[in-house]
């Protein structure tokens, strides 16, 4: 990747962090239309490469609030 293109990369993955309660709420608003349609539904937070987690800005701990914030929200919205 290039220098412009890691900035962009970086760039982007800094908004989606900056979004997160926004990307959170999207997601515990379509959970619960789908379990209103009587759809089951499951979360899976499948293992992800090394690189997409070190493209974070804090790497790790970017990634883990994440899935912090998934699994909260679905077991909020009574999801397994």
């Amino acid at each position: 990747m290039s220098a412009p293109a890691d900035r962009q990369a970086y760039q982007e993955l800094e908004l989606l962090v900056r979004n997160l309660g926004e990307e959170i709420a999207s997601f515990r608003s379509t959970l619960r239309a789908l379990r209103q349609q009587g759809i089951d539904i499951h979360v899976v937070i499948v293992p992800v490469h090394t690189g997409y987690i070190a493209a974070h800005p804090h790497g790790a701990a970017d990634y883990d609030a994440w899935r912090r914030a998934v699994t909260r929200a679905a077991r909020a919205e009574g999801v397994p």
